[in-house]
């Protein structure tokens, strides 16, 4: 089963300064949810043992998005694709409370440079100045990239925030606003999985990616792999939250849990129309 990969953080230059990166916690994490071990390449922070972890499990594409307020790199996207080519989609990071400086950089990565997409990060502990999504504030960065067709992922929902940031009333307001713009919810909206679904069947431009949130480990992940199966198998991509799980094992717990008729929308086909990647 080939597979694009929404939520896949490598572990290449800046990006070991995630969080994500801190084994201890990765250990307890993956005790917590019966895992096993973790990923060697992770153990090792070797990106060629990822490539190699990532053919085994069907992965061809590794979206790797930036986080600047961890010490990330905008710039580290580009190398990543450059090193590894025809393995990942690095995403950089833009603070759109700056409209101006986030334009430029959109400009500068994906209007004249490789990458298909940008990050947002509205609520998330990381993000320096917190801000809800339908702020009129940012509203110049959702114009911009509709008028440019570049989908904005935004990080919108999981742990370690306020839920008052993911209200799905939020997303509502931009993407009915904005209908050509294309918007991505990575962590799926959780924990208003109903919710947010009912935002995604309204809103066309809306996909969900709500990687582990929809694994069997997962409360309320059942719904989003109901809603994949069904209503929403057009709107539904898959993550893994690399390396919060080892590649093979988030591919099999979606993949076995999806009809075989609609899997290769959600592994592979949906990401691919977003990013213009169709065989």
């Amino acid at each position: 089963m080939r597979a694009i990969d929404f939520r896949l953080r490598p572990p290449y230059r800046t990006y070991l300064n995630s969080f994500m990166y801190d084994m201890p916690a990765l250990e307890k994490s993956h005790a917590m949810r019966d895992l096993g071990s973790v990923s060697e390449a992770a153990r090792r922070k070797d990106t060629g043992l990822l490539v190699e972890e990532m053919d085994r499990a069907g992965v061809v594409w590794g979206v790797a998005p930036v986080r600047l307020p961890q010490n990330g790199s905008n710039d580290d996207a580009l190398s990543l694709m450059e090193e590894y080519p025809g393995h990942f989609l690095g995403v950089p990071w833009v603070d759109p409370l700056h409209p101006e400086a986030a334009c430029t950089a959109i400009e500068k990565y994906c209007v004249n440079g490789p990458c298909r997409a940008i990050i947002m990060e509205p609520g998330l502990y990381t993000t320096p100045v917190k801000w809800f999504v339908n702020n009129p504030d940012i509203f110049p960065v959702y114009e911009y990239c509709s008028e440019k067709g570049i989908p904005v992922l935004l990080s919108f929902g999981g742990r370690v925030a306020d839920p008052r940031w993911y209200a799905p009333e939020l997303v509502y307001d931009v993407a009915s606003h904005f209908r050509n713009l294309k918007l991505v919810l990575c962590h799926g909206g959780w924990p208003y999985v109903a919710a947010v679904c009912k935002v995604a069947m309204d809103c066309p431009n809306v996909i969900l990616s709500p990687d582990t949130w929809a694994m069997s480990f997962a409360p309320g992940g059942a719904d989003y792999i109901l809603a994949a199966n069904y209503t929403l198998q057009d709107q539904i991509v898959f993550g893994s939250s690399y390396p919060a799980m080892p590649l093979e094992k988030a591919v099999e717990n979606y993949v076995s849990r999806l009809r075989p008729e609609v899997a290769d929308k959600i592994m592979y086909q949906n990401g691919a129309r977003l990013f213009g990647l169709e065989d």
